[in-house]
């Protein structure tokens, strides 16, 4: 903030040597407010996490729909295909929520607040990510996101409500 005023800010981060297409975690605090679950008819209207595949085609999202109440993850594959999943708005009322995203060739999940609430089986996912991914910049999400951690590992469910339960600052991975 500048004098009482949002700055324009974004924050992309090198996927090279840092995140893999086989499998992944991205896990972070936001406030989940009503203008992030606004319903005016886009698609995507809270974009919180999006990795774009080779090419900077759409690779692994997470967003809230700007059509439904939901918050979607969707997986794209090279040829443009696609798996995704829909989670009811219910499990996040207005405060801070832990998302969680994580894939693995077997499965792609969501959890909120440390519990599993969405899993796409077999998802389609890209052969290789673009040069940076984007957190809380495509499609203009306009709230605060807090304690970012990008693991090249499919964390545990365990570890995600671990971390969700500690109430301290995520560990360096």
């Amino acid at each position: 903030f500048i004098d009482s005023t949002r700055s324009p800010e974004s924050l992309t981060i090198p996927t090279a040597g840092v995140l893999s297409a086989s499998e992944g975690t991205v896990e972070c605090w936001v406030y989940v407010n009503d203008i992030i679950k606004r319903q005016l008819g886009g698609f995507s209207n809270g974009m919180v996490i999006s990795i774009p595949r080779l090419g900077g085609s759409l690779g692994i999202y997470l967003t809230h729909r700007g059509d439904f109440p939901v918050w979607e993850f969707r997986t794209y594959a090279d040829d443009n295909t696609y798996t995704t999943k829909a989670v009811s708005n219910s499990y996040t009322p207005n405060g801070w929520h832990f998302l969680a995203l994580r894939w693995s060739l077997d499965r792609a999940d969501l959890f909120i607040d440390g519990v599993l609430r969405g899993t796409i089986s077999n998802p389609k996912l890209p052969s290789g990510f673009y040069d940076i991914a984007y957190i809380g910049s495509q499609g203009h999400i306009n709230t605060l996101i807090d304690d970012l951690r990008i693991s090249s590992i499919a964390r545990t469910d365990e570890e995600i409500l671990a971390t969700y339960n500690s109430n301290a600052p995520l560990p360096v991975d």
